[in-house]
């Protein structure tokens, strides 16, 4: 009877046990399941392609753990122009937004504000080492739109090697910059790149032309001023280096004039600083180790002065994945990516901008930091690329040669502040 007694009361103690088990196991899954079966949240973005978006965005493709990111990169007008069309849209299939300095106050009303965010996450994404003058410039009235991933300016890309063989120095001055460009124009050889594509790489190159003579598009009034003496100047200057670039600059953006430089078909450009490390990139340049760095030449007694952009990541105020897109985008920004692609633009962190052993590895950190120093962002107003396109028309026109300068200019100033009244800023 002890026997049948134990061996009944073992059954019962394994049954409850397995009882245990099972239940255990059970509530595990109830538990555990949801986290390792959540799906990532799908994000969608439209962005601008350059170095160091393409590489962020792909180490968020590979490194996210809560969303699947989805992109398209785009040279700037295309990105421009399909951003707009979803955003006035208020598509919620858009979440994510690559924007600059130069379309911030239009993109405003239709971008989430990040102040409440940024408060939530200041210390794990270390907000506050953030250059607080480029943070202003993806700001509208103290309101942040954008968390920046890059400054950008100007420099001077120069073939030492080709300005030693000709006895020519390095220019420091406008008139040196165009007797290189002279001097070094070939055959084979473009003495300079230009970007001059309507309406962005027009006004990346007119603005710097126009900045380093001492001109200026608006008066404090709003009146457009770019068809002065200065401009005039500036536009006329302009016209003497593209006799110097290559066939079809017309239709150069950054990445063709960053090509042509590459494939030895200019000695110089004026170019952005995130393209410095494509000239030492031995899979696309034939220029590895020769081509290098200064700030851009001015017309004494002005300095050269180019244009300072700020790159950074927004979220649409339509998006249905606000909270997952801000994780998104302050990954995209932070510390740790900014360190990982050093080499691909200058970050506004100042862990990585003044980090000493960066510095000493790219060579182009120095000269950067004085070109940004004298750097300005173009006008940032809803409707300055509406005049910019104006402006650029006219100045393409110039340059084919159909139209003299001033005349270019005057009919694009016209244009401009009929806009400008049409809008209310001109009274």
């Amino acid at each position: 009877m002890e026997r049948r007694k134990n061996k009944g009361y073992s059954q019962k103690w394994r049954a409850c046990s397995t009882l245990v088990v099972v239940c255990g196991m059970m509530i595990m899954c109830l538990v555990v399941s949801p986290v390792l079966g959540a799906e990532k949240v799908e994000l969608y973005g439209v962005v601008k392609r350059y170095p160091i978006t393409e590489a962020a965005t792909k180490a968020a493709r590979e490194d996210l753990t809560w969303a699947k990111l989805d992109v398209d990169l785009m040279p700037s007008k295309a990105q421009y122009d399909k951003t707009r069309m979803l955003l006035h849209a208020k598509s919620p299939d858009l979440d994510i937004v690559h924007l600059n300095e130069s379309v911030t106050a239009e993109w405003a009303p239709f971008l989430e504000p990040l102040n409440d965010y940024m408060k939530r996450y200041w210390d794990k994404y270390k907000f506050g080492d953030m250059n607080q003058g480029i943070l202003d410039m993806l700001s509208v009235e103290e309101t942040v739109y954008g968390l920046p991933n890059d400054m950008n300016g100007l420099l001077l890309f120069y073939r030492k090697d080709l300005l030693d063989q000709a006895g020519v120095a390095v220019p420091t001055t406008m008139d040196e910059f165009l007797k290189a460009a002279k001097k070094l124009t070939t055959n084979e050889r473009k003495g300079i790149a230009l970007q001059m594509r309507r309406p962005v790489g027009t006004q990346t190159s007119f603005s710097y032309f126009l900045w380093s003579v001492g001109g200026d598009y608006f008066d404090e009034n709003w009146i457009p001023i770019f068809n002065n003496e200065k401009g005039i100047q500036a536009l006329e200057l302009l016209g003497e280096f593209y006799k110097c670039a290559p066939e079809g600059s017309l239709d150069f953006w950054a990445d063709e004039q960053t090509i042509a430089l590459q494939q030895d078909k200019a000695a110089m450009g004026i170019n952005w600083v995130t393209r410095c490390a494509k000239m030492d990139d031995p899979k696309f340049s034939k220029v590895v180790g020769k081509m290098q760095f200064a700030p851009a030449p001015g017309a004494p007694p002005f300095s050269g002065c180019g244009r300072a952009v700020a790159g950074g990541w927004s979220i649409s105020k339509f998006s249905r994945h606000k909270e997952k897109a801000f994780e998104t985008i302050a990954y995209l920004a932070s510390e740790e990516l900014a360190m990982r692609f050093a080499d691909l633009a200058i970050s506004p962190r100042s862990a990585v901008f003044t980090n000493p052993e960066i510095n000493e590895k790219y060579r182009w950190y120095r000269p950067a930091g004085e070109a940004l120093g004298r750097g300005r962002p173009l006008p940032s107003f809803p409707e300055f690329w509406e005049i910019g396109d104006h402006m650029a028309i006219q100045i393409q026109r110039f340059l084919i040669g159909e139209m003299q300068a001033k005349a270019a200019l005057d009919i694009a100033a016209e244009k401009s502040e009929a806009l400008l009244k049409q809008k209310g800023y001109v009274k």
